[in-house]
């Protein structure tokens, strides 16, 4: 074990109550340090209120004299030895590999265009699907990341925050994590996903890798009829 490890989970616990294969999955998770458990002092509506509630857990985390956290949404099911696994690569901030709950179930990683600065497109399977570290610009980096929290004091307040694309367009909001993210490379971090590692996300089914080939190839198929 590390010495000097103070481990926080972080649970949001926001718009939804957990699922009880969460519970189940968090129960076998493997707690290789002392840690202590963060829950939102106040209920919230997840796309009202998650930034809020991402940065309330970080703040509690500093209270607690935490050296790490994991942020850990509840509609997931990690495998037992996630922690061990993250903490292994010995980075500042390092994530799992989490697909997306709906069509065409990605897994949640972005690079930014070679072609045009202000895309982002998805890491290509042949990349992510053979496992392994695997660098991006954008993550899901909330959902099941691994922090030190001195990148937290290295960051400017708000950490987390959802905003326009372009405010003076009006274009799509953008998600907390990926504003995270931006704000994290624009203070010299790197950003790191454990492709190998994958962490099921929960809707009336898991989705994995597994299913989002099986979803692919279904598309495959109803192009040609």
């Amino acid at each position: 074990m590390e010495v000097g490890v103070k481990l926080a989970i972080a649970l949001p616990c926001a718009g939804h109550d957990p699922k009880k294969e969460f519970w189940e999955a968090f129960t076998r998770l493997h707690k290789p340090f002392p840690w202590t458990f963060l829950t939102p002092k106040y209920p919230t509506d997840f796309y009202a209120g998650i930034a809020d509630v991402r940065n309330e857990l970080v703040r509690q985390s500093f209270e607690s004299d935490c050296t790490s956290i994991l942020m850990l949404d509840t509609d997931q099911t990690p495998e037992p030895d996630l922690i061990v696994r993250l903490f292994k690569h010995n980075l500042p901030i390092v994530s799992a590999r989490v697909h997306r709950r709906y069509p065409p179930y990605d897994p949640i990683m972005r690079r930014r265009s070679p072609a045009n600065a202000n895309r982002f497109e998805g890491v290509p399977v042949k990349e992510w699907g053979k496992g392994g570290l695997i660098e991006v610009d954008r993550t899901g980096v909330a959902a099941c990341g691994l922090f030190d929290m001195t990148v937290f004091e290295n960051v400017p307040f708000p950490w987390f925050e959802s905003k326009s694309d372009d405010p003076t367009k009006g274009t799509k909001r953008l998600g907390e994590d990926f504003c995270f993210c931006d704000k994290l490379r624009k203070a010299g971090y790197k950003i790191y996903v454990d492709s190998s590692l994958e962490v099921g996300h929960l809707i009336n089914f898991t989705v994995t890798k597994e299913f989002h080939f099986l979803w692919m190839k279904l598309q495959e198929i109803s192009k040609k009829k």
